[in-house]
């Protein structure tokens, strides 16, 4: 799927749902384990890094909403961000997108300064 600004063509993502064996960690801590992320490259006045969305039924711990946390992007919408035991901003995730983008509704994407992912393989 192709998410484009229709502000600006040159600002776009693609994401596509995937198989890939994902694991979420803080230290020793399991948060999350899926095969079923969704993967989004965007590009926008850079190349931002790869995300990999998480089913949030995939998340084994409960993440604690941060009052005022949220932003906005012209391509999939209202984002807000997510604490758990005391990290701020470790996740985030689509509460209200945009229609093109309504899929990432139920994922929630880890923020990697603070969690470590790790890809398996098959």
């Amino acid at each position: 799927m192709r998410l484009i600004n229709p502000k600006d063509p040159n600002h776009y993502a693609i994401y596509r749902k995937s198989t890939q064996h994902i694991r979420i960690r803080v230290e020793d801590m399991l948060l999350a384990e899926t095969y079923a992320p969704i993967i989004l490259n965007e590009r926008g006045r850079t190349l931002y890094d790869t995300v990999y969305y998480i089913p949030k039924k995939d998340v084994y711990v409960r993440m604690h909403e941060k009052s005022g946390g949220r932003t906005q992007c012209p391509i999939k919408g209202t984002a807000y961000t997510w604490s758990w035991s005391g990290i701020e901003d470790l996740a985030w995730s689509y509460e209200e997108p945009l229609p093109d983008a309504r899929e990432l509704s139920d994922y929630i994407a880890f923020n990697l300064d603070f969690a470590d992912m790790v890809l398996l393989c098959a």
